[in-house]
């Protein structure tokens, strides 16, 4: 029995230092596929099975959008949930087990609890830190964008109709937001569809907002309506939004370093006062 568990232990602790190490050093991803900036499928090629949407829940329909905007297939998405469980009850179900053993003297029913509920607590933080993902996704979206928009403007302003200055300016930049862009060209060609319909059907896809504002207003520059100094504007106002969000992550990570300062500084008080401290109650 007491050889049981401790092989058990042991092959917990190894699955434990793997999925630590893979969270902490994730595998590079080659210079080839950085490099490669042809449109990418945003949704797995093969269609989930049963079990998968089973632990996947109502992800497919509540978070679709964060899903498709983080580039996260719902495979995945099941995946963080599984190991972001094991993660979070590894240490409680090692501990059940010495508990178990009579190693520690400590209730395994305890334990057992606090299995329990970090499995279900890594389960449920899977959910808010796809959110995360995916509202940092946005803004980075929503910077390329914004270069998207002035290029847009300029393509309009050259004399350009409104199928060409939407797809040029696509095939010349770089990164997810115009890789995903250029792949809304490719599909409005391949289905014969206008471009500035499928760019309102990307954005509502990815949640983007702008994206679908910027469809409309195309639509009604194809209908001759001088749309350029809107998008230009727009693209202005995008790009201030971005910087002002910038600047605030930046002072929100600048504030957490507060914390680390002002522990290390009491640390710094106790070593240094601690000896004077102990010197003058020796004296009483």
């Amino acid at each position: 029995m007491m050889l049981a568990v401790f092989v058990t232990a042991g092959v917990l602790a190894g699955v434990g230092v793997v999925l630590v190490l893979s969270g902490l050093f994730p595998r590079p991803v080659p210079l080839s596929v950085l490099g490669d900036e042809t449109p990418r499928p945003t949704a797995p090629v093969n269609k989930p099975t049963s079990s998968i949407d089973a632990l996947a829940g109502d992800a497919a329909t509540r978070h679709a959008q964060d899903l498709a905007v983080s580039e996260m297939s719902l495979t995945k998405f099941v995946s963080d949930r599984i190991v972001n469980a094991a993660t979070f009850a590894f240490l409680p179900g090692v501990a059940f087990l010495f508990a178990v053993a009579g190693t520690i003297s400590i209730s395994p029913l305890v334990l057992l609890v606090v299995a329990v509920g970090g499995a279900v607590g890594g389960w449920v933080y899977t959910t808010p830190a796809l959110k995360r993902t995916a509202t940092k996704a946005r803004t980075d979206f929503e910077v390329s964008l914004a270069t998207y928009f002035e290029l847009v403007s300029l393509a309009f302003a050259g004399g350009k109709g409104p199928m060409d200055a939407l797809r040029e300016p696509a095939a010349v930049g770089t990164g997810p937001a115009f890789r995903q862009l250029r792949g809304a060209m490719i599909a409005a060609d391949e289905r014969r569809e206008a471009p500035w319909v499928t760019l309102i059907h990307l954005g509502n896809r990815l949640g983007v907002q702008s994206l679908t504002d910027l469809g409309a207003s195309v639509t009604l520059a194809s209908n001759g309506a001088p749309v350029v100094d809107s998008l230009r504007a727009k693209a202005e106002s995008m790009r201030d939004q971005a910087m002002s969000t910038q600047e605030a992550r930046a002072e929100a990570r600048s504030e957490t370093l507060s914390g680390p300062i002002i522990l290390m500084f009491a640390g710094f008080i106790i070593l240094f006062g601690y000896p004077a401290l102990a010197g003058l109650v020796s004296l009483r």
